[in-house]
């Protein structure tokens, strides 16, 4: 990875972790190079779990509930299915 997608992976972080949603999705469209709404399709397709995972963390601390579950439970498939594609033997 550049540094420059480096910095904007952790910035996208410390503004979900802060609570600024819309920040983030900002910050990572600069990744994604998409400035719509599709840059949440992208990261989807291109099953970025970290930024699902650290948007879920920053949902649950907002109380939204629902959308944060939606979020860990998208990130869960992802892992299966990785470590059935690499017929990993692996425990979560």
């Amino acid at each position: 990875m550049s540094l420059i997608s480096d910095i904007n992976n952790q910035a996208t972080k410390v503004l979900l972790r802060v609570g600024r949603v819309e920040d983030a999705a900002n910050r990572i469209s600069l990744f994604t190079g998409h400035e719509a709404p599709p840059e949440q399709q992208n990261l989807y397709d291109m099953q970025c779990t970290w930024y699902e995972l650290e948007l879920a963390d920053c949902l649950r601390k907002k109380g939204e509930l629902g959308k944060s579950l939606r979020k860990y439970s998208t990130s869960y498939i992802y892992i299966c299915i990785d470590c059935v594609n690499e017929k990993s033997h692996v425990c979560i």
